[in-house]
């Protein structure tokens, strides 16, 4: 094996690295993202199997419905 070959393994990981974070983005951000829906239906009282790993819970952007709404451009209604 030689220093080219470590590069290579190298550039591969922070290829496989940089995958893996784009995949946890995609499902920990923005509205209503799947992670936040879930943990919404769970705060329900959903029976769930098993917990959601600490580590996507984390960095979870979860939002409100009122977020939602505000930032959807709708206007909610006071009662």
């Amino acid at each position: 094996m030689s220093l080219g070959d470590l590069n290579v393994v190298a550039e591969k990981m922070n290829g496989a690295l940089a995958a893996h974070n784009e995949a946890v983005k995609r499902l920990s951000t923005g509205r209503g993202n799947a992670l936040s829906v879930g943990e919404r239906i769970r705060s329900l009282g959903v029976k769930t199997k098993r917990p959601l790993p600490a580590m996507l819970v984390d960095g979870m952007a979860i939002t409100s419905e009122a977020e939602e709404f505000e930032a959807s451009g709708i206007a909610a209604v006071a009662e």
